[in-house]
């Protein structure tokens, strides 16, 4: 596996992980990466990302309608495609074309609570208080 380096950032493999979740869910909450154990503190959850985003890997996403004191969602932006692609053995203009997708908002909130779903399975799973042993 190759190393990326940025001139602000150096990937380490939780980055990797981390930035294939995006990819996977096209948007997710600073709360989300936390509850799905890619942080354990919302203090370095902020760093890492914010080293992420200077690095150019990923981008905040705003809305008008959630005004400015709303939580920060983030997206993937071009340097991650490289990362991507590599991790899941994919064509970089496959990944290219779903990163530079724009999202579509009226789905939004729908998006945010699939990965809100996830977040309640996986804390659920590593809980073992649930009856789905096949999950």
């Amino acid at each position: 596996m190759s190393v990326v380096h940025s001139s602000r950032c150096v990937l380490q493999q939780r980055d990797r992980r981390l930035l294939v979740d995006l990819y996977g869910h096209k948007v997710l909450s600073r709360d989300h990466f936390i509850e799905l154990g890619h942080f354990k503190s919302v203090a370095r959850c902020n760093a890492r990302l914010l080293r992420l985003r200077q690095g150019g890997f990923i981008k905040l996403l705003r809305h008008p309608a959630w005004g400015s004191s709303s939580a920060s969602h983030y997206m993937l932006s071009g340097k991650a495609i490289a990362v991507i692609a590599e991790a899941l053995d994919r064509p970089p203009s496959e990944v290219a074309r779903q990163i530079n997708a724009k999202p579509a908002l009226l789905y939004l909130e729908h998006t945010l609570l699939l990965a809100n779903l996830r977040c309640l399975f996986t804390k659920a799973l590593a809980s073992k208080r649930t009856p789905f042993t096949w999950l």
